[in-house]
């Protein structure tokens, strides 16, 4: 019982990872994972000592730095990249956990620029990664790895002609 019960925390984790900015609800999360949410949550305090909404909460704030940090995507589209659907709900939620606004912590946490050699690497990646979003432009940012996706996740499909 208690295998299966980490087992089924261990899904959610890997689901809230895949599909953050998917989620509806934390009762329709639990029913893709056959289960219903007293259980979920029981099984994530069990493994994690935390609830299914402060885990995923985790994991979007670990997102977010991440794009903040490595991309100049606006903090709106980041917001609505791991599951916001309001700008006033992602900073609000950025701050409470931080301390900071979203704009003061990509100041502080900005990634060195690239040299010559990167810049020429990233227009061959950047070429490259235009030709695949036309083709599929959802489905590349969630089979590669992170990189890729952050990667990609600062071109939109839309502006590409």
């Amino acid at each position: 019982m208690a295998n299966q019960s980490c087992n089924l925390a261990n899904a959610f984790v890997v689901l809230c990872r895949e599909g953050f900015g998917e989620m509806k609800s934390m009762s329709q999360t639990s029913h893709q994972l056959n289960a219903n949410y007293q259980k979920l949550r029981s099984a994530t305090l069990n493994a994690f000592n935390k609830t299914p909404s402060e885990i995923l909460d985790e994991i979007r704030l670990d997102q977010m730095k991440r794009l903040l940090s490595s991309t100049s995507m606006s903090c709106r589209h980041i917001g609505l990249f791991v599951g916001f659907d309001k700008e006033v709900r992602t900073s609000r939620f950025f701050a409470r956990n931080t301390g900071m606004t979203m704009s003061m912590f990509r100041k502080t946490n900005k990634v060195a620029p690239l040299s010559s050699d990167d810049s020429r690497r990233k227009e061959s990646v950047v070429n490259k990664t235009k030709k695949k979003l036309i083709k599929k432009p959802f489905k590349m940012i969630k089979e590669n790895d992170n990189n890729s996706a952050l990667r990609s996740a600062s071109f939109s499909p839309i502006l590409i002609t």
